[in-house]
């Protein structure tokens, strides 16, 4: 068994490498996709969390959650959808069923989806005088995360510690 796995030790760090090389090509090209999505009115994106707003803050905020789901469908942790049911994961009807390994982060997205017109309203309140929408995704993550925390700011908490999603 040993000089078999290492046989395959070329092939194996080769195909690591290049799953790397995707990844990061989908993080180096996130900006330009989102921007394509809000352009794009049958893109998935309307779909999911609905159209672009129009306004600067709004926007801002609607990249933010844009990101966190492209971001999710582009990294999507490996699952065992047996086991996950087995264990009684909740499901989506966008993500589908949680994955034991990132519940965290399903838990976070979930909501994001389930309140996007509520965190796109927030956006808003922060910040009325915002003049031009950014597609800095740092910018845009940290007015999602506000948001997050004027709508619910202890509901994440509860969430992270896989207790549900009820509000």
């Amino acid at each position: 068994m040993g000089n078999r796995k290492r046989a395959t030790t070329d092939d194996r760090a080769a195909l690591t490498s290049a799953v790397e090389d995707i990844h990061a090509a989908l993080d180096r090209t996130s900006v330009d996709r989102l921007q394509h999505a809000a352009r794009t009115p049958d893109h998935e994106l309307w779909r999911v969390i609905g159209p672009p707003p129009r306004d600067a803050a709004g926007l801002t905020a609607w990249y933010g959650i844009a990101d966190r789901y492209e971001t999710w469908l582009d990294h999507r942790p490996q699952t065992d959808e047996r086991i996950d049911r087995t264990l009684g994961e909740p499901s989506h009807r966008i993500l589908g069923v949680r994955p034991g390994m990132a519940r965290r982060e399903w838990n976070e997205l979930a909501f994001m989806l389930d309140h996007t017109e509520d965190i796109i309203d927030a956006a808003r309140s922060q910040a009325p005088q915002l003049r031009g929408p950014t597609i800095d995704l740092e910018t845009c993550h940290w007015m999602v995360d506000q948001a997050v925390a004027t709508i619910a700011p202890t509901a994440l908490v509860v969430e992270r510690d896989s207790v549900g999603l009820g509000l």
